[in-house]
């Protein structure tokens, strides 16, 4: 009669934690397995814990004398843990205090009996422990172990879930980060600088002050690439952002566009021509030699700057005017600054109707010779 009744008792505290876990998860689901297991078992307190790098067992869950803690930690060594992490159930009913006497929580807490039982995943590795702990003398009932193993395996597989969650959510902010960054300086990418750019055009407007565009290209940087190799050329633009880097500020954005281009966004600009004084100390930083390795490397920039809202309210806009005046530089002799002026649009929109209408002429055969001289060398 006594067997059935312990039977009935399990099954009831096994129905009473399936049904109070059900739907429950993380910190939720483990704070019902430790009350159902304190009220079953008839201890003070239970836990569960995974081991840190630091020599700790954290627990993402404790409860002691009715009341959950947050943020309990315990250190590893000393403590009967020790065995549970090398995959032992241990018991021990009374005197665990002089058992281990190095555990300072058992001396602090009272504690007076233990249990302790490994937390194990689908590939058979230890992962926690799962803890209970009593002031008084304890006195386990003969399912003791059956029930346990059946709470460690729901334990384990939370935990488990959990880790798979962790690792799933730090794979999508790394896919994240290589979305909107440049793999090769770190800075933000082409994608991302439009992106904040839009959003600054829409916050500068109406409040009386300006976002300045400076767009940058490194003059001759092919030539580097052709003879010295692309391996020199990739740590010669990361050197570059560097020290560009460095001039620009924390409330500032540079970002590379692609190849040798990187641009800078400068917020709150009390005038439309501040850029101008960024513009130069770039000039000045980049001039300045380049070790690379084995070479001492010289680099210039030319670089146009177009203002927001001035110039354009549309961030492919805004960098297309930039793009027009950092040409214009390069045409002034390079090493140098333009600012974005509307007649340079205009002269760029021409030049692009005379190269689409030679095209045109050259395939319609439209264009007709009327004086070619001959030499004779």
């Amino acid at each position: 009669a006594r067997n059935v009744s312990d039977r009935k008792q399990a099954q009831r505290a096994l129905n009473a934690l399936v049904t109070s876990t059900v739907g429950s998860m993380g910190k939720s689901c483990f704070e019902k397995i430790l009350r159902e297991l304190c009220l079953y078992f008839e201890v003070d307190g239970a836990l569960i814990g995974v081991l840190n790098h630091g020599g700790h067992v954290e627990c993402p869950s404790m409860l002691f004398l009715g009341q959950f803690r947050d943020d309990y930690s315990y250190p590893l060594q000393g403590s009967p843990c020790e065995k549970v992490l090398r995959n032992e159930v241990c018991f021990y009913p009374s005197g665990v205090r002089e058992l281990f006497p190095d555990d300072v929580d058992f001396k602090q807490m009272g504690v007076e009996s233990y249990f302790g039982v490994p937390l194990v995943n689908s590939e058979q590795k230890v992962v926690g422990v799962l803890n209970g702990f009593s002031r008084q003398r304890m006195h386990l009932p003969p399912d003791a172990r059956e029930i346990l193993s059946i709470v460690a395996a729901r334990a384990a597989t939370e935990l488990e879930r959990l880790k798979a969650d962790e690792a799933l959510a730090e794979h999508r902010q790394q896919l994240s980060y290589l979305a909107f960054h440049d793999p090769l300086t770190q800075l933000p990418n082409r994608l991302r600088f439009t992106e904040v750019l839009d959003k600054a055009i829409g916050d500068v407007q109406g409040h009386g002050s300006y976002l300045s565009l400076l767009f940058i290209d490194l003059d001759r940087f092919k030539n580097i690439n052709d003879s010295l190799g692309h391996s020199i050329g990739d740590k010669l633009l990361q050197a570059v952002a560097r020290r560009t880097n460095a001039l620009i500020g924390r409330d500032n954005i540079l970002a590379r566009l692609g190849g040798d281009e990187f641009a800078i966004l400068l917020f709150n600009c009390a005038t439309p021509v501040v850029g101008a004084d960024t513009a130069q100390r770039v000039i000045d930083a980049l001039s300045q030699a380049f070790q690379i390795d084995d070479y001492s490397l010289h680099v210039s920039a030319s670089i146009g700057i177009t203002v927001a809202p001035v110039d354009a309210r549309d961030p492919d806009e805004l960098i297309k005017c930039a793009d027009i005046a950092m040409f214009k530089a390069k045409d002034a002799g390079r090493n140098t600054y333009k600012f974005y002026e509307r007649s340079m649009n205009l002269k760029t929109h021409e030049l692009l109707l005379l190269e689409n209408d030679l095209r045109h002429a050259l395939a319609r055969e439209q264009l007709e010779l009327y004086y070619q001289p001959q030499l004779d060398l």
